[in-house]
């Protein structure tokens, strides 16, 4: 929802200068089975070992798609405003509808066979499962998912194809990211953990730090007749809207604490809703001094919030903060298509050491 920079094609960042000379080796010859249909279908043969396996990998968790609308294909060059990509993936490439995936040739000669079906599965994530990056870690600081990108250190290390507890956690989150952490990820906090708030915002009749983003029928603005604590709350009321639009509210701090480094940021607020119809979403966002994207934690798809509801606390956290963040930004609001009404009130961000 929030991914606006990430539209219809997604990339995975790896420097070029770690890129070998491919060589003639770069892997066995398998067959896709293409099905007719209205889309162009073709994987490369070298390639189509992964492809196969992810689909067995969907299809074993429920999920069957059809083989009909799908490129898979090596490119000599995968380079955007400067940065060289390893893969790159689209669900609606230039928009077509056509889903496609170009594989950058010589980096795919430097990979072993579980960075290959990583590489691959991520930028399959992006065409078949139309995944945006998910940049989240655990508490052990593990990624949570190979559907991190952009910048994304240990990419590869998620899990070699010997490992099966790993392997398994991160094909289960690829196909379903509201699967339940594993055990293996969790670290516990000391008993000396404490919690510190460094921002609180109560609402009040100015609200200069919130921004609106409203699709067409929406509006925003100040409650003075319901509100958790004090006497207002921001309200979003969206009718009838295209489903391409989202309406939602934006809070930006650029004063990040120093001692957030490493440690469990949080973001805590209070909702509300009247008829709600659709579905809601909560992000929280940062990024480092070239305005690239380091996480990007979201509730979509993962927390439901229909119908009228009294205020509730729904919080975001992000575990072993990075020490290269420049800006934050929360939103809160609803994705396209919603209706109803939601007021908002007690944002706090704090982290915990």
């Amino acid at each position: 929802m929030f991914n606006d920079h990430i539209r219809r094609s997604i990339y995975l960042w790896i420097a070029l200068v770690a890129f070998g000379c491919a060589g003639d080796g770069i892997g066995f010859t398998e067959t896709f089975e293409c099905e007719e249909g209205n889309f162009d279908c073709s994987v490369d043969a070298v390639l189509a070992s992964y492809v196969n396996d992810f689909f067995t990998e969907a299809e074993s968790r429920g999920r069957k798609f059809p083989k009909d609308n799908l490129v898979v294909t090596f490119a000599d060059a995968i380079v955007i405003d400067g940065v060289g990509y390893s893969g790159r993936g689209w669900w609606d490439y230039n928009g077509t509808g056509q889903k496609r995936v170009e594989i950058l040739k010589n980096a795919w000669g430097t990979l072993n066979d579980s960075e290959r079906e990583i590489l691959m599965f991520h930028e399959l994530g992006h065409a078949m499962l139309e995944r945006g990056h998910r940049n989240s870690r655990f508490s052990n600081c593990d990624r949570a998912s190979i559907m991190c990108g952009d910048i994304c250190d240990g990419f590869y290390l998620a899990y070699v194809l010997t490992h099966d507890e790993r392997r398994t956690y991160y094909i289960d989150e690829l196909f379903d990211p509201c699967v339940e952490p594993p055990s293996w990820s969790e670290t516990s906090l000391p008993a000396s953990t404490s919690s510190v708030i460094f921002l609180t915002d109560t609402i009040g009749v100015e609200n200069e730090n919130w921004v609106p983003f409203l699709g067409e029928n929406a509006e925003a603005g100040i409650s003075d007749s319901v509100a958790s604590s004090g006497k207002y709350s921001l309200v979003i009321v969206a009718g009838e809207q295209e489903t391409t639009h989202s309406s939602v509210l934006q809070y930006e701090i650029r004063d990040i604490p120093g001692g957030a480094s490493g440690a469990t940021f949080k973001v805590k607020v209070k909702v509300k809703t009247e008829d709600v119809v659709g579905k809601w979403a909560m992000s929280l966002q940062a990024r480092n001094a070239s305005d690239r994207l380091v996480f990007n934690e979201n509730t979509l798809a993962c927390q439901t919030l229909d119908g009228t509801t009294d205020f509730q606390v729904f919080e975001l956290y992000h575990h072993c903060f990075e020490d290269n963040i420049e800006s934050i930004s929360l939103n809160i609001g609803f994705t396209g298509g919603t209706t109803g009404t939601m007021y908002i009130d007690d944002l706090q961000f704090l982290y915990q050491k």
